[in-house]
């Protein structure tokens, strides 16, 4: 192979003369036609790799036409996407499909879903369930059941934690309540109700038994409820 010699052109580079070499590869010095002087190695030379300080580059990206660009066709979208609402459908998507929310074990791992609907149309979830009201937050009736238009509701913080798995239900009289909901018919404190449960009262004693009463061992006078009385409860003075 021909080596190359101490003067000539190569490009818009002039060979000016040897330099020192870059590492084991011979090297020159060079002045480019835009003025600036550069040391090449060799092999780049050789080959053509390197024409010019870098200028042929600029001059033939600047006299290349430019491709016009095509309009993107106009995506219309909702314009909610950094609405409360928008943020908390994607927080419930979340919950039930990524395993990497800390909220997955208790929604998606154990089989809570969003309906179809919901699931791929902000819209819909909108369209059925409002705005979301002050002080409310989404809630599912059946606590084992899907997040769909028929299984919520917007629900205060109260009625969210009567509607907790892990609340304690009672049955008696024919009808079964949360010991809160209790508490607020009988207008007792729930902290009594929990005692007496803890203390192994029965549940006709834990709801009968006036506070300050005693257990008797004799049978207590049972009292009556139905679900119309307590519906239409009095507030607790």
């Amino acid at each position: 192979m021909n080596p190359i010699p101490a003067e000539g052109r190569y490009g818009r580079l002039t060979v000016l003369g040897v330099a020192e070499n870059i590492g084991r590869r011979r090297a020159f010095h060079c002045l480019c036609d835009c003025g600036k002087s550069l040391i090449v190695i060799v092999d780049s030379l050789r080959t053509g790799n390197t024409k010019s300080c870098g200028c042929l580059k600029l001059k033939d990206s600047l006299s290349r036409p430019k491709k016009e660009k095509k309009p993107n066709p106009v995506v219309k979208t909702h314009g909610l996407s950094r609405s409360k609402m928008y943020l908390h459908w994607l927080d419930i998507k979340e919950r039930c499909y990524q395993p990497s929310s800390s909220q997955y074990a208790r929604y998606g791992g154990r089989g809570i879903t969003m309906c179809d609907r919901w699931k791929h149309s902000f819209e819909a979830f909108l369209a059925d369930m409002g705005e979301r009201p002050d002080n409310l937050s989404i809630d599912r009736i059946d606590n084992d059941g899907p997040y769909s238009p028929e299984n919520c509701r917007w629900a205060t913080t109260k009625q969210q934690a009567n509607n907790r798995r892990s609340n304690r239900r009672l049955a008696f009289g024919g009808v079964s309540l949360t010991v809160s909901e209790w508490a607020d018919v009988l207008c007792i404190d729930k902290n009594v109700l929990y005692l007496r449960l803890r203390n192994s009262w029965s549940v006709e004693e834990t709801l009968t038994i006036p506070v300050g009463g005693r257990r008797k061992r004799s049978p207590t006078r049972k009292r009556q409820f139905s679900q119309g009385a307590i519906n239409e409860s009095r507030q607790c003075q």
